[in-house]
């Protein structure tokens, strides 16, 4: 089985639109360990491998064994969580409750 972990972290840092230093930050990592892992030179211990999943919101089995670049499922909910990610809470509130309302239509025509 292949591991697409290199290429998936970078794929997703990059959709993030995050340097190589700033997903650094955000995982209390050094850039270049972040280079290294892009590399294939080292891999994650378990604990970041958490943190990696949990940040992008991407599940540990798809980050390792899914090239993700392929799968557009994956494009699609990165591309809206970065976006919330861009928002205030006031903002938030309002796409949570555009949402609710589309979810209970969406459960009342079935």
């Amino acid at each position: 089985m292949k591991n697409y972990f290199k290429n998936n972290i970078k794929y997703l840092r990059k959709i993030y639109k995050l340097s190589q230093q700033d997903l650094g930050k955000k995982l209390n990592k050094d850039y270049s360990t972040i280079g290294k892992w892009e590399l294939g030179e080292r891999t994650p211990i378990m604990k970041d491998m958490v943190e990696i999943s949990d940040f992008f919101n991407v599940p540990m089995d798809k980050l390792l064994f899914t090239d993700l670049a392929v799968d557009s499922n994956v494009d699609l909910d990165n591309e809206i969580i970065y976006k919330l990610n861009l928002l205030n809470e006031n903002q938030k509130k309002v796409i949570l409750d555009v949402m609710d309302n589309m979810c209970n239509t969406t459960k009342e025509d079935e």
